[in-house]
């Protein structure tokens, strides 16, 4: 072949990939101008918000939020009242018990506690520590070296509404039997909730590249727990008497792990500065896997809560 057609053949095909690699990064850019501008807030705009965002967490720890729930709340429907039977008790079991008194006794002491304000903000405190970390004079100067459990890309978490509901956890079909092999006394029964325990927060995603707060996504998010039911189980434990280390009594709460286990979310999520992205279904299936993983790990089989007694 021609050399000179060989090197013409040559000299297009670096144009070509020149050109190839200037479009495309001509097009992050842009792309990436676009997300800036619609969806990100800018850096001054970031460190006032991380800051308003502080100063209001401050603000609301001595005031419990308002109790009025933000998306109206579900009617204790009686469909709603069925309680789940074990499925793993044979038919020859231990007779079923009523837990009527149980069911009257515990609305009487939920009702209780949703009426106490003091109740609800330390129970809103207790909230916020667990997403933010412990206050310290150190976050409240400088909200980006604050302390805690909250990662370095998440501005600080602003509970913006807070609900634990209007109907009552229903108790039913009751067995009290002996575990095996230690022979503890051990009470199964079902359980079913249906309602909208609301938690609301407000945060932001932060852009810490190449320097901290260069720009934000701002987020709401909102989470409901509209349905949970299952079998709980509730076992004395009473630990040897030559234990050594001398461990006392306790209860062992825990659910067990079958078919009638069920644990339903709702959520709303709100995404972006002046443009608003809505209720992405893809962060929705997200955060009920990862709260699903979370419940199960706490309390479900073979895991469970401890009691202790006097």
């Amino acid at each position: 072949l021609d050399p000179t057609f060989l090197a013409a053949v040559n000299l297009a095909s670096q144009e070509f990939i020149k050109g190839f690699i200037a479009g495309q990064l001509i097009l992050g850019a842009l792309f990436f101008g676009l997300i800036k501008f619609f969806l990100l807030r800018s850096g001054a705009e970031t460190r006032r918000a991380v800051h308003k965002a502080q100063r209001m967490r401050n603000a609301a720890a001595a005031a419990p939020p308002d109790p009025t729930a933000p998306w109206g709340a579900l009617t204790f429907d009686a469909a709603g009242h069925v309680v789940p039977k074990p499925g793993h008790a044979s038919r020859g079991g231990p007779p079923l018990e009523s837990c009527e008194w149980l069911n009257v006794l515990l609305a009487a002491v939920v009702r209780r506690y949703r009426e106490d304000r003091a109740f609800m903000a330390n129970l809103v405190r207790t909230l916020d520590t667990a997403l933010n970390g412990p206050r310290a004079a150190a976050a409240a100067s400088s909200p980006s070296t604050a302390v805690g459990r909250r990662p370095s890309y998440l501005g600080p978490i602003l509970i913006t509404h807070f609900h634990l509901g209007n109907a009552f956890p229903r108790f039913g079909a009751a067995r009290v039997r002996y575990a095996e092999p230690n022979g503890a006394l051990r009470v199964e029964m079902g359980f079913s909730y249906h309602d909208q325990i609301a938690l609301g927060i407000d945060t932001q995603i932060l852009l810490n590249w190449p320097h901290a707060m260069t720009a934000s996504l701002p987020v709401s998010l909102g989470v409901r727990v509209v349905h949970l039911s299952g079998v709980i189980a509730v076992q004395m434990v009473t630990p040897p008497a030559d234990a050594e280390d001398g461990e006392a009594p306790y209860l062992a709460v825990s659910v067990l792990d079958n078919d009638h286990l069920h644990v339903d979310f709702a959520f709303r999520s709100l995404l972006g500065h002046r443009t608003k992205v809505k209720d992405l279904a893809k962060l929705g299936e997200m955060l009920a896997s990862k709260l699903r993983s979370i419940f199960r790990e706490a309390i479900v089989e073979p895991r469970f809560h401890r009691i202790p007694l006097p």
